[in-house]
């Protein structure tokens, strides 16, 4: 079990979701102005390179342990570089995305600054964030025909909650915040 628990906590990472998202967000935009290059450039450079550059950095200078940064304190090292980029990312793409997608963009700009300030004082589940903005992302997108999706949290929590990474509290709290902002867009 542990090994599956290991499996799981590294598949559902930001690491796998913000490429599938840069993805879905290039085709998104795409789909609604087809044009997508530039866009898709930028996400990829603000949102990966960027971020997982830095990180691997920190990996390799022996500054976090892991990408899975279970250390609250790690997770202020990167914090403040992920909040830039994404907003640097923001500030781009409103010259270059599709309304609908600038406003998808928003969301996780939202969640990123909302988990950043919490993380400044409290651990928060970053796996359970990042999930449920995906699946909600992904289901704004595909227009709520994927609602299945939400299953993948119960794993997610299982794995992060076994592993003894985070309380209760910590997941639940990662699963409202990204609600609560999604409601705060509707």
């Amino acid at each position: 079990m542990n090994k599956l628990a290991r499996v799981i906590s590294i598949t559902t990472g930001s690491h796998t979701w913000m490429p599938l998202l840069v993805v879905i967000l290039t085709f998104q935009q795409w789909r609604l102005h087809n044009s997508f290059w530039q866009l898709g450039i930028t996400l990829l450079i603000f949102l990966i390179l960027i971020p997982f550059t830095y990180i691997s950095r920190l990996i390799g200078q022996q500054r976090i342990t892991d990408w899975d940064m279970r250390d609250r304190q790690q997770r202020l090292l990167a914090s403040p570089l992920f909040l830039l980029s994404s907003s640097t990312a923001l500030f781009v793409a409103q010259f270059l995305a599709h309304p609908q997608v600038l406003e998808q963009i928003y969301f996780l700009w939202l969640v990123t600054f909302a988990s950043s300030v919490i993380t400044q004082f409290w651990k928060i589940s970053l796996h359970m964030v990042v999930n449920t903005a995906g699946i909600i992302l992904i289901n704004v997108i595909f227009s709520w025909q994927l609602p299945w999706l939400f299953l993948i949290l119960l794993p997610v929590a299982w794995t992060r909650y076994s592993q003894k990474h985070h309380t209760l509290h910590q997941l639940l709290a990662g699963v409202s915040l990204v609600m609560a902002v999604a409601l705060a867009l509707i």
